[in-house]
């Protein structure tokens, strides 16, 4: 049988998708767990998939009887018509390619959604060399159960996770970008002491110094936990 049209294209286009996919789960779902240090800006920027992503679903789902619809047209006008086999076939080959490529898309671009990513507040700290920002992450489609990452960047917009704090019903995306009175992050920074701290929800939850971190807050245990609760203070001047 000769050989498919446009062979090297599809290659290039299916190692394009592949390369695409290993970003969005080989490191930006990772990135996002805080399992992996990363370009912030990377992320923000990939970040911006999540509603192409949705719409593609939605699309698929809508397009995948039509899909099928045609495939059986095709099917049937191979048996009715012999000597247009070829024909057909090639046309229900490019249909399936169409097809397998917007699934493979999907799943690559599929992060975007499952791991929603929202700066919040950022602090400079020009004596440290390095930039705190608060960031949000939870699902695109339920915001309303996700975590709350404290990334430390250096030069080059490299970051790297240093807290992390679930926030299930008590952080919203849009919290992120209003005021702390209303429960949105806080990061401060005490150049008596050199020590940077985070609020949030009112209470200091996450303090430290250049070299090292002072305390990280706890909520309080259950019943049948061994260790205490933990409250960190900090001085804002």
């Amino acid at each position: 049988m000769p050989s498919f049209p446009f062979e090297r294209p599809i290659l290039i286009l299916l190692i394009g998708v592949m390369a695409f996919g290993m970003l969005g789960w080989g490191w930006y779902a990772g990135f996002t767990g805080g399992h992996s240090p990363g370009w912030h800006w990377l992320a923000v920027s990939y970040s911006y998939l999540d509603l192409p992503t949705l719409l593609l679903g939605i699309a698929l789902v809508y397009l995948g009887p039509i899909f099928g619809g045609i495939l059986l047209v095709l099917l049937l006008a191979a048996v009715l018509f012999p000597r247009r086999r070829q024909l057909v076939r090639r046309l229900a080959v490019s249909l399936g390619m169409i097809a397998g490529f917007l699934v493979m898309l999907l799943i690559a671009a599929a992060p975007s959604v499952l791991f929603g990513y929202s700066p919040g507040g950022r602090s400079e700290l020009a004596a440290w060399h390095k930039t705190y920002r608060s960031v949000y992450t939870a699902p695109v489609f339920d915001d309303n159960y996700g975590w709350l990452m404290l990334l430390e960047c250096g030069r080059f917009g490299w970051c790297s996770e240093v807290y992390r704090q679930y926030t299930a019903g008590t952080l919203r995306k849009g919290t992120l970008f209003s005021s702390p009175t209303e429960g949105g992050p806080e990061i401060a920074f005490n150049s008596n002491t050199h020590q940077m701290a985070v609020k949030l929800g009112g209470e200091w939850v996450f303090v430290r110094s250049r070299d090292e971190i002072l305390c990280v807050a706890k909520p309080a245990p259950s019943l049948t936990a061994e260790n205490e609760a933990v409250t960190c203070d900090f001085l804002e001047r």
